[in-house]
């Protein structure tokens, strides 16, 4: 009867969740009820108070449009992200940018178009701080800009950059460089595509490729500190920096605080603009399920990284189960029978793991040994998870064992009067049903917190759905994907777990193959 009452709850309880899901995914696709919309042809339509033009704080455009649009409303955001996020939903009808970014960007955003003409003309370049190493770099690199401008560089990367071509959009890995007779500290801002941004973990783009030739024409090595664009022109303004980059305009307010090199790149301002296309009665197509799954994971092969992000995370769960389990019944060995230094040793790496968070102890594995080798993250995500779920394992043990008849058990292992097969035996005869129980919910929370590895593993899903979501610019979708993935993996693997429990259950002479309450 109980069984049978399980299996209704846990039957409703899925219906509910999936119901849930269905009216979720069907408000995806809901029409907008907004007002019909007029396309922004020309620049003079903006400068109208039914206007909003989103820009980004920190940047030229706020003042170069109340100063040229004054009719026009201004939204201030944090990042392009954002501001480009609520021109594509509506929220706002344009956004000011650099007139190469937009152009960059219309290559995988299909929602907007750019339109014709600057509102005001720029020219862009790296900053140097006011002092002497600032005006010798400046010097510098001014040659290197001039020359490749003489021999048809600059072309040419404008030609890989700004081109239509996406096979050739790679740099070299700035640390390779050796570090000769001096490492320049860059500062870098990586929301300018594509002047400067980051594929594959590392920062990529025009300008990246430029400060790298540098340095190797000069023998110089490199070090890039990614950063927001406030903290560009703040730190290499107080010296902190070097050099910074990201699409720099030069201005005369700006040259009050930095030293300007060469500019490299000429343009201007301009505006992106939402496409509006003709629509029936039917649902809004750019709000719908099927065209937001499209740029989520279609376009341009992105269920690829998608695929790839699943694969990492079940390796990383899969390895760290298996060394975990193994180190957790080494640690307990060693903290009961071994002598006095190594059992204070074994239990005090016990107390250490427990109280350290497993997304810590990733990151200090990572940047202290494994930042510069190749899939560097995967490694060390896959040893911060075996320790992790090792200590879990010997706590459990431990738990268990001290309750096992009465602490008999426990003393008799100390003791040498049982092996450990014997010990292992009676103890889970001792702990019945509970210690496998206890163990299926290490994995499956195993499984779930993989997800931190976004951080540092680059093809992990977290940071797949980051990448995908600043790609594709959709959140919701790619959000509703991962999570439901999760909830199959989780799903899944429980119910695999489950089987096999049930097995070890039968063998071991219990006699009983009921299932573990959910």
């Amino acid at each position: 009867m109980n069984r049978i009452k399980g299996g209704f709850c846990r039957k409703r309880t899925y219906t509910i969740l999936l119901l849930l899901l269905c009216l979720l995914l069907c408000g995806c696709g809901k029409k907008k009820d907004k007002p019909e919309e007029k396309q922004l042809t020309q620049m003079d339509e903006l400068n109208s108070p039914d206007v909003t033009i989103g820009v980004v704080s920190g940047y030229i455009f706020d003042d170069v449009v109340k100063r040229t649009l004054p009719e026009a409303k201004v939204m201030a955001f944090s990042s392009l992200k954002e501001a480009y996020q609520a021109l594509r939903t509506g929220k706002i009808d344009a956004v000011a940018d650099d007139e190469p970014v937009i152009r960059a960007r219309l290559r995988s955003d299909s929602s907007i178009t750019m339109l014709e003409g600057f509102l005001e003309t720029s020219e862009y370049a790296f900053i140097f701080p006011k002092n002497e190493k600032g005006e010798r770099l400046s010097s510098e690199l001014g040659l290197y800009v001039e020359t490749l401008r003489e021999n048809g560089g600059l072309t040419e990367l404008d030609e890989k950059w700004f081109g239509s071509s996406t096979h050739n959009k790679k740099s070299i890995d700035f640390r390779t460089l050796p570090a000769g007779k001096e490492t320049l500290h860059l500062a870098c801002d990586t929301d300018s595509v594509p002047f400067s941004y980051v594929s594959a973990g590392v920062p990529v783009g025009y300008e990246i490729d430029l400060i790298i030739g540098f340095c190797q024409e000069k023998g110089y090595g490199l070090e890039i500190e990614i950063t927001d664009f406030a903290d560009v022109m703040a730190g290499t303004a107080d010296g902190r920096y070097d050099a910074g980059c990201g699409a720099v305009t030069v201005t005369e307010d700006r040259k009050a605080d930095h030293i300007f090199g060469s500019p490299d790149y000429s343009g201007g301002v301009s505006f992106a603009v939402r496409k509006i296309e003709e629509r029936g009665a039917g649902p809004d197509e750019r709000f719908g399920w099927i065209p937001a799954f499209r740029r989520a994971f279609l376009e341009n092969g992105r269920y690829k990284r998608f695929f790839k992000g699943i694969l990492t995370t079940l390796m990383i769960t899969g390895l760290a189960i298996l060394f975990g389990l193994p180190f957790g019944i080494l640690l307990y060995g060693i903290s009961r029978r071994r002598g006095f230094l190594l059992r204070g040793l074994a239990r005090f790496i016990g107390w250490l793991l427990y109280g350290t968070p497993a997304v810590m102890l990733m990151l200090i594995l990572y940047y202290m040994y494994y930042r510069d080798l190749y899939a560097g993250g995967v490694i060390a995500a896959v040893i911060g998870f075996t320790l992790t779920f090792g200590c879990g394992v010997y706590r459990c043990i431990v738990r268990y064992a001290r309750e096992a008849e009465d602490g008999t058990l426990e003393r008799h292992y100390r003791v040498l009067a049982v092996t450990n097969k014997e010990f292992y035996q009676r103890l889970r005869k001792a702990s019945g049903k509970a210690i496998l129980y206890d163990l299926r919910e290490g994995i499956i929370l195993l499984l779930k917190t993989t997800a931190l590895v976004g951080y540092m593993a680059v093809e992990d899903m977290t940071r797949v759905f980051d990448e995908i979501r600043k790609d594709s610019l959709e959140t919701m979708v790619p959000l509703i994907i991962t999570a439901l993935a999760y909830f199959i993996l989780v799903q899944l693997l429980s119910g695999l777990l489950g089987l096999l429990l049930r097995r070890i259950d039968h063998n071991s002479g219990k006699g009983e193959a009921g299932d573990l309450e959910d």
